[in-house]
Formats: C-alpha cells, sequence, structure tokens
C-alpha cells in the first residue's frame, strides 16, 4: 500500500503501518466512510483493530477488527469503544463484543454493524456482570495487592452452584453425558502462561481421580506440533482474557480436527467464548494487575471441578475421593484468609530475601 501511495506522490511523515492505512483511508475517500473502510479491509493483512473518524463526520466513530480484539458500547447519547471491556464499565455495561471481519459505525443513535463487505447485519449486546466499582483500587496501594486480598471471595464464588453437600454437579453448564464421554479417550489442557501453570496443577488432580491420558501443552507450541487431534479429544482451552492469540488459534486448530472443545474463561462473550460456545466462566471480575492472582486460584479451582466431574460422569470417582477433595477446595477460603491476616509478618520476612 505504502509503495503505491508514494508512487502517487502522497508524502509520508513515519514509517508506521498505521500511516498507511490513514493515507489509503484519505486516497479512496469520497464522503461514504463505510464504502472507504471496506475498500481498506480488502488491501490490508494482517490483525489490525481500528477506529476512525473523519473530519466531515464528527459524530461518527468507525471501527474495524480482524484478529484483534475490540469490543464497543453504548450509554444514552454515548458511545465507546476498547480493546478490553473494563474500560467500558465506567460508561456502560451493555457491550457488543467484534467479530473477525466486521465493521461498526458509532453514532449518538446507537451502533450499526456491517461485514468486511459492507452489508449490515443485527447485533445482540451482551450486559456485563461486572460493576465498575471493581475497576477501582479501593484502599490498596495497588491493584495486585487488591487482587491477591479478592482470593478468598474468588474462590467462594467459583464454587457456589457447583458444588453442594461436598459433591460437584456441573450439568447446569456442560451438557454431557456418560454415554457421550467415553467417546473421550484424551485430555488436552492449552494454554499461555499463569493460564498454563493452572493446567499443570489440575492435570495432577485429575491423574488421581480418574483414569485419563493427560498432556498440558503450551497454547503456542500446539498449534505447530503434529500432535494427535480428534473426536477422542476433550481440548480444554484456558484463557483469563478469553483474548490470547495463541489459545485462540489452538482451538481454532483442534475444533477444525473434530475435537471436542471447551474453554475455561473469566470473560463471558469474549472472542474464545463466542467461538467455541461450552464454557466454564470463573467468576473473579477483572483482573488489572499484569500478573495473574487471583484468576489463577480460579482457574485452579475450576478446573479441579472438572476433572472431579469427568470422573463421576465415567463412574471411576469414588464417593469418598470426591467428599474428600471438595471439603477440601471449600476449606480454601478460610485457609487463604489466615494467610493474608499475617500480612506484615509476611511483608517483613519478604524485605528480608527482597
Amino acid at each position: 500500500i505504502r509503495a503505491d501511495l508514494e508512487a502517487e506522490g502522497i508524502k509520508f511523515h513515519t514509517e508506521t503501518d498505521t500511516e498507511s492505512a490513514v493515507q489509503y483511508l484519505a486516497s479512496v475517500y469520497c464522503g461514504d466512510p463505510k464504502e472507504a473502510i471496506v475498500k481498506l479491509t480488502k488491501r490490508i493483512r494482517g490483525a489490525f483493530a481500528l477506529v476512525i473518524m473523519f473530519h466531515d463526520k464528527p459524530n461518527e466513530i468507525w471501527v474495524a477488527r480482524k484478529g484483534s480484539p475490540l469490543v464497543v458500547g453504548h450509554a444514552g447519547e454515548e458511545g465507546f469503544c476498547a480493546s478490553d471491556p473494563t474500560a467500558l464499565l465506567e460508561f456502560t455495561r451493555d457491550v457488543w463484543f467484534m467479530d473477525d471481519d466486521e465493521i461498526a459505525m458509532i453514532s449518538k443513535g446507537g451502533c450499526t454493524f456491517y461485514d468486511f463487505d459492507g452489508n449490515p447485519h443485527e447485533k445482540e449486546s451482551m450486559h456485563l456482570d461486572w460493576e465498575a466499582a471493581m475497576t477501582s483500587r479501593g484502599n490498596y496501594p495497588h491493584f495486585m495487592l487488591k487482587e491477591i486480598h479478592e482470593q478468598p471471595e474468588v474462590v467462594t464464588h467459583t464454587l457456589l452452584g457447583r458444588v453442594a453437600s461436598n459433591r460437584v454437579d456441573l450439568s447446569h453448564e456442560l451438557d454431557w453425558t456418560p454415554e457421550q464421554i467415553s467417546g473421550w479417550k484424551k485430555i488436552h489442557f492449552v494454554a499461555c502462561g499463569t493460564s498454563h501453570y493452572a493446567t499443570m496443577v489440575a492435570a495432577r488432580i485429575m491423574e488421581e481421580v480418574g483414569n485419563f491420558e493427560i498432556r498440558t501443552e503450551v497454547a503456542s507450541e500446539y498449534r505447530y506440533r503434529n500432535i494427535p487431534i480428534g473426536p477422542d479429544t476433550l481440548a480444554v482451552f484456558v484463557s483469563q482474557s478469553g483474548e490470547t492469540a495463541d489459545t485462540l488459534h489452538a482451538a481454532r486448530l483442534a475444533k477444525a480436527k473434530g475435537a471436542k472443545c471447551i474453554v475455561v474463561t473469566n470473560v463471558r462473550g469474549s472472542t474464545i467464548h463466542r467461538e467455541v460456545g461450552e464454557a466454564l466462566i470463573t467468576p473473579a471480575g477483572p483482573e488489572i494487575g499484569v500478573a495473574a492472582t487471583k484468576t489463577f486460584m480460579a482457574q485452579i479451582t475450576v478446573l479441579t471441578l472438572l476433572g472431579l466431574y469427568l470422573s463421576k460422569l465415567k463412574n471411576e470417582l469414588c464417593p469418598e475421593t470426591e467428599q474428600r477433595i471438595v471439603s477440601a477446595l471449600m476449606d480454601i477460603p478460610a485457609k487463604l484468609a489466615s494467610i493474608l491476616e499475617k500480612e506484615k509478618e509476611i511483608e517483613a520476612v519478604a524485605r528480608n530475601f527482597a
């Protein structure tokens, strides 16, 4: 694009790809933003999330997505867009998660959606469960400390509705039958970063309670290795944000090869949730800190419940083992709280080793 535009005499001021997109839009714009953006999407390659305003359309914001997260919202006569829904909580809890190859126009009247050919389509909004206060530090000096202290409550919420009387039940979230899962011979846990570590913990527990052939894989490697994947595979993809690119691509690969796919994510309606469909949501609320804390604990908790539930459906889980592990999970919030009560002592020890 840049070479073509420079050949036409257009002068560039930076070396960025962004300017190439802007200069191309300016060269093809004839008063119709949608038409210009459609032309742009036909020319550019790779992942992008574009937010565009045209000088003669001051009351419109145009956005386009391919491969990069993008969410839009609307409240009253105001429109918003961001890469993460937490940025919109202060303004609205009703949002639209943009799909790949999708364009949106945000105006005072609302949001209108189009595909990359310019055809309009209807799109349902999603109401976020999170409160705006969840994105505030409160009295904590930084978000990471706040989120560490939220761990007892998060584990409690993760167990809520999934265990009762020391028994696990995920039937209201996973419509699985013993006959269906009898065909799954292998379980693949696929994730990146801290989520990968959570799957490693869960795999150890699942090996204890059930007769599973388990692999834990880093998503960026899973995509490129020649791993046998098929209808006999249950592939569990774990992503806090639901937008982790490598995990998303790995899920698409497994799905294309016929594996049964499920996602564990903290963001309902995220890209991986929409594409995979079946999900276990970790109700941890927004995690602002870069280092995973409360979401890590929530992932381990829900993955442990998944292992117990699978073993139960396969009739391989003895009641005593189920009761022992569920009881231990239910004790975790109180144990976490007791550790956090020793915060000052822990801080003093940490300073000696820092």
